[in-house]
């Protein structure tokens, strides 16, 4: 099969993307439990290691690579060295769906949270759902995970991200496109699940909703919906606002009602100082500072061997803390 083919099992792909923490989990279980759809998780370790949209890793850096992954190590598909870049992550998600049990279901569908330019060049027939959020309750949601350590700098990912959809939804035909609002999802959700069973033509089933039955997340819950207004500070919504500009208004969301704030050159060097600072204290709380320091040692030195200890290390820690 040439890198370039496009395969039958394109037309039953779709992918799940928007940023972490705007509620992908939740509905990927919604979608998941639906008996016509398999949706075996994340899928980011198809993409991560890609120079760029089109560009391919050498193979063997990539099997190196996937073997300290830990979304992969997770699924731990088998690996066929026979195959294209291309050919090799088609088959991983193939074969989780049949790990998954979806062997016998028509679609089989995958979250990814980045490179959704990669994404659509790997897969360019498969259908995009994306899902948005209230970036201020993304970002709050960021800041209380230790995820970001700095609104202002969150305010830039979370654009960034956002900006990279809008140039690769340009790029997709409308009817392979559906569009999600978190706050649809969870206030509205039949009347969002209906129009998306629609989308990818199986019809609605009542066990989507099932999903807290057998799995640790709970029902949709309203109250996750404006948290921000409590969490985050005045002046937090306002560095916020100030990144995000128009592309608030655009998302569906209204502003706070406070006055954008704008920061320079000198004060924004200042911000990533303090979100660097405050990512590693939270690395530091989770993991432990005998671990951080035996990392850096074996970094200096260039202990491969102990560094993918400790890094094995650090994501069953990570692993413990998963639902």
């Amino acid at each position: 099969m040439s890198e370039s083919h496009t395969t039958h099992a394109d037309a039953a792909i779709f992918f799940l993307v928007g940023a972490t923490r705007s509620g992908t989990t939740m509905l990927g279980l919604m979608l998941d439990h639906h008996p016509d759809v398999s949706f075996p998780g994340e899928f980011e370790f198809a993409v991560d290691l890609m120079p760029g949209a089109g560009a391919f890793p050498e193979l063997p850096l990539y099997y190196d690579w996937l073997s300290m992954n830990r979304h992969y190590r997770r699924h731990r598909p088998a690996i066929d060295p026979a195959l294209t870049y291309p050919e090799l992550v088609r088959s991983f998600l193939l074969q989780m769906k049949r790990a998954a049990g979806g062997e016998g279901k028509h679609w089989v569908g995958a979250a990814v949270h980045r490179h959704f330019d990669r994404v659509h060049a790997l897969w360019p027939e498969a259908r995009f759902v994306h899902l948005a959020r209230d970036p201020r309750d993304v970002i709050r949601s960021w800041l209380e995970l230790g995820w970001s350590g700095e609104a202002w700098t969150a305010a830039h990912v979370w654009r960034d991200l956002e900006l990279l959809w809008d140039q690769v939804r340009a790029r997709i035909p409308p009817e392979r496109v559906f569009e999600v609002r978190f706050e649809d999802l969870v206030g509205r959700t039949h009347e969002v699940l209906a129009p998306l069973c629609a989308f990818l033509s199986v019809p609605y089933s009542d066990f989507m909703l099932g999903y807290p039955e057998d799995t640790t997340y709970a029902t949709v819950d309203p109250s996750q919906i404006g948290k921000w207004r409590h969490a985050l500070s005045p002046r937090e919504q306002r560095l916020v606002e100030g990144v995000l500009g128009d592309l608030l208004v655009e998302r569906g969301y209204a502003p706070s009602g406070l006055p954008p704030l704008h920061v320079g050159a000198l004060a924004g060097r200042g911000l990533r100082l303090r979100d660097w600072a405050s990512r590693l204290r939270s690395r530091l709380q989770l993991f432990g500072f005998r671990i951080w320091l035996a990392d850096q040692v074996a970094k200096l030195l260039r202990l491969e061997g102990w560094r993918r200890r400790l890094e094995l290390r650090r994501q069953a820690i990570v692993n413990s803390l998963l639902k």
